[in-house]
C-alpha cells in the first residue's frame, strides 16, 4: 500500500508530479539506461567478430551482469530518491535531506552483494 502523502510533491521538490511517480520512473530511466550502456560496453570489443558477437549477446552469464548491475544502479538511484523526499518532509531543508539521502543510498551498496 503505497502512503498518500508520497503521492503528492512538498514546495522543497523539483519534479513535476508526486514523489511517488519520481520514484518509479527514476528507477526505470536509470535501470533502461544503464542496462543499454553496460550492454553495449560489454560487447563493443565483438564488432568485428559477428559469431562472439552473437554468442556473448545469448550469454545467459553475460545478461545477469548487465542486468545485475543495472538493478544495482537503478535502486542506488530509487533508494535516493525515495529517501530525499520522505527526508524533504520530515526536516524541511533540503541541505540536511541531501546530505542523509545520500548517507542513505550510498548504505545500500554494502547491501549489494
Amino acid at each position: 500500500m503505497i502512503p498518500t502523502w508520497m503521492l503528492t510533491k512538498t514546495h522543497l521538490c523539483k519534479h513535476n508530479y508526486g514523489c511517488y511517480e519520481n520514484v518509479i520512473l527514476g528507477f526505470y530511466k536509470i535501470l533502461v539506461k544503464t542496462f543499454a550502456i553496460k550492454l553495449v560496453l560489454n560487447n563493443i570489443g565483438y564488432i568485428a567478430n559477428s559469431k562472439k558477437l552473437v554468442a556473448n549477446l545469448m550469454s545467459l552469464k553475460s545478461f545477469k551482469d548487465n542486468i545485475r548491475f543495472a538493478l544495482f544502479v537503478g535502486l542506488l538511484s530509487g533508494i535516493y530518491k525515495a529517501a530525499l523526499c520522505i527526508l524533504r518532509r520530515i526536516f524541511k531543508d533540503d541541505r540536511i535531506a541531501t546530505a542523509m539521502a545520500g548517507f542513505v543510498a550510498g548504505a545500500a551498496a554494502f547491501v549489494e552483494n
